[in-house]
């Protein structure tokens, strides 16, 4: 085998493995963080329809840890420890986690 199939196939193992965590991370912290669930997500926080849950306040100044949440086919979450809201419209991270 060549080296090149040989990092081929190692990294189509290690992006398979990953699926699963992915999808499964929102429903394994979704009880517990306070949420914001965006139609977009981004390192800076996220954007569109957001839905604060979980305690998450819908507007203001937020200081205690967070995930910011997109669900879906390819879900992705961010953690962030400190941030401001503005419901429905967007969520931002000032500190990630």
């Amino acid at each position: 085998m060549s080296v090149r199939r040989l990092i081929a196939s190692a990294a189509t193992a290690a992006a398979l493995t990953l699926v699963p965590l992915a999808i499964a991370a929102p429903a394994a912290h979704a009880a517990s963080v306070p949420t914001y669930t965006c139609d977009l997500v981004s390192v800076t926080g996220g954007l569109g329809h957001c839905a604060a849950s979980n305690g998450a306040p819908a507007q203001g100044p937020f200081t205690n840890a967070f995930i910011v949440a997109r669900l879906g086919p390819i879900p992705m979450d961010i953690f962030c420890l400190e941030g401001i809201a503005e419901t429905p419209d967007s969520v931002f991270c000032a500190v990630p986690a």
